[in-house]
């Protein structure tokens, strides 16, 4: 690729970050609007602790925002944009589009390396203008759907998940063209895990991003491979492991939401147990059983996918369960041993400690007979995580000050653990889901799921954003969903 063409690549993809952000920012609230902004907003420029599980990454960048010297605008009433505090939820809330912003470059970059992917390298200005135009449209597209544009607009944490994500979807392509430059690649790979680290003190959306950093890793490392004959490996695993669940379940869990209430905790804690021993057995052996329809070469790629599937799942449990849950756990360890009640001392040397067993172990994976680059490569970024997780220490750390804005006081040991496991909110069956009585209007469990979980939670919501609402400028019964369908056909 020429120079030139460098060129347009850089300039068409400022055009979509400077586009964007000087949209968001006309449209930006002014001051503070609904559900949890005001919260945030304050909760930043005090640097106070909002409710669980704090999302504190984003409270410091919120705090570096609000002191930032420009003056807000906007406001119907000119008046109402003198005072300090108008001005400070003004500050905070360009966060968002900063970030929204830089997410849709990413987006742009990450559609015209994908395009170059499937279409070859770019050779002449034919090709240029596909790659590039569909990346200008692609993310244009998403830059002004419903919900982005509206987490774009106001102190949310969801328009700074949405940069990580982008990021990380964009670093594990650029590795994915690094890949054979052996250092540049593990680089890419630990600044994902940074980014990841960080992401999860933001919100844990970004953790999704995993198995797609699983799926280009693979086809990376063995590139002559049939898609269509993946999935059919992935929803024969899927089906497999569903039958295996509906007999564990049946076999160990109480038939009725009756008998399941009536459990004690540790009745309930040792079945549960039982059932996850009895689901991996059965798993396993479905997995072996499964195996062996497949013939040959065949058989051997659906150990790969099933290593692809396993890999992802297990770098989202070892870091769902090893740091987010296993620090609140190793805390409360630590309290008891040093007999202390503080939960920065508790939370700061439980991270230590776990930090420490992580490069302990790098160190030691030197002495592995092989693989000792890739297990050394990835108790590192399982350590970069750590310390990106670490910044919920200015959780504690400001909660011993007493801030103006302190909820549920996580200063102690007890209360930090109830904090960081979002205790406040209950927990919910995960077999008896039983709701209120008076819901007449559906007629068995797999209608409520398909008409509400499905089409009015999930599928109305996917239509608000390219098909239109009720109560907009144009009502979406007189487009007849014509964006929607245009960007099907790759028209939008």
């Amino acid at each position: 690729m020429t120079k030139s063409r460098d060129s347009v690549k850089i300039l068409l993809g400022l055009f979509v970050f400077l586009f964007s952000f000087f949209i968001y920012v006309d449209t930006l609230a002014p001051s503070v609007s609904f559900w949890d902004c005001g919260e945030f907003i304050a909760t930043s420029y005090t640097l106070g602790v909002p409710h669980p599980p704090g999302s504190p990454f984003f409270l410091l960048l919120g705090r570096f925002f609000s002191m930032l010297p420009f003056h807000g605008g906007g406001a119907s009433d000119p008046a109402m944009m003198e005072g300090t505090f108008h001005q400070i939820a003004y500050r905070v809330n360009m966060l968002s589009p900063l970030a929204t912003a830089f997410a849709n470059l990413f987006l742009y970059l990450i559609i015209v390396r994908l395009v170059v992917e499937y279409r070859g390298k770019i050779k002449d200005g034919t090709d240029r203008w596909i790659a590039y135009g569909g990346g200008v449209i692609g993310s244009l597209a998403l830059a002004f759907s419903d919900s982005h544009w509206f987490n774009a607009v106001e102190a949310e944490v969801y328009a700074m998940s949405i940069f990580f994500t982008a990021i990380v979807v964009w670093l594990i392509l650029k590795w994915s063209e690094k890949v054979d430059e052996g250092h540049v690649g593990a680089r890419n790979i630990l600044i994902i895990s940074y980014m990841m680290g960080l992401a999860i003190s933001v919100h844990m959306l970004n953790l999704l991003a995993i198995p797609f950093v699983g799926l280009i890793m693979y086809y990376k490392l063995y590139p002559k491979q049939d898609g269509t004959e993946f999935m059919v490996h992935v929803l024969s695993m899927l089906a497999v492991l569903l039958v295996v669940t509906l007999i564990a379940v049946n076999m160990i869990m109480p038939a009725t939401s009756t008998e399941y209430l009536r459990l004690t905790d540790t009745q309930l804690q040792s079945k549960m147990i039982s059932l996850a021993v009895l689901w991996l057995v059965l798993g396993v052996g479905g997995m072996f059983g499964l195996a062996q329809i497949f013939k040959g070469d065949r058989r051997k790629r659906f150990w790969q996918h099933l290593f692809v599937v396993i890999g992802s799942a297990g770098a989202f449990i070892i870091i769902f369960a090893g740091i987010i849950k296993g620090v609140p756990k190793i805390a409360e360890i630590v309290a008891v041993a040093l007999n202390t009640d503080r939960a920065v001392k508790a939370v700061s040397v439980a991270l230590v400690l776990m930090g420490g067993i992580l490069a302990g172990l790098a160190y030691l994976a030197k002495l592995l007979p092989r693989y000792r680059n890739e297990v050394r490569l990835g108790l590192i970024a399982l350590f970069l995580v750590l310390i990106g997780y670490t910044s919920y220490e200015t959780i504690f750390i400001r909660s011993s000050q007493n801030p103006i804005i302190d909820e549920n006081d996580p200063e102690t040991t007890r209360q930090a653990v109830a904090y960081l496991e979002r205790e406040q909110y209950g927990s919910y069956p995960m077999f008896y889901r039983d709701r209120w009585s008076q819901e007449g209007q559906y007629t068995s469990e797999s209608d409520f799921f398909w008409r509400y979980q499905v089409n009015h939670m999930y599928i109305r919501y996917f239509k608000w954003q390219f098909w239109g609402r009720i109560g907009n400028n144009a009502d979406f019964r007189q487009l007849w969903a014509l964006p929607f369908l245009l960007g099907l056909a790759g028209l939008g």
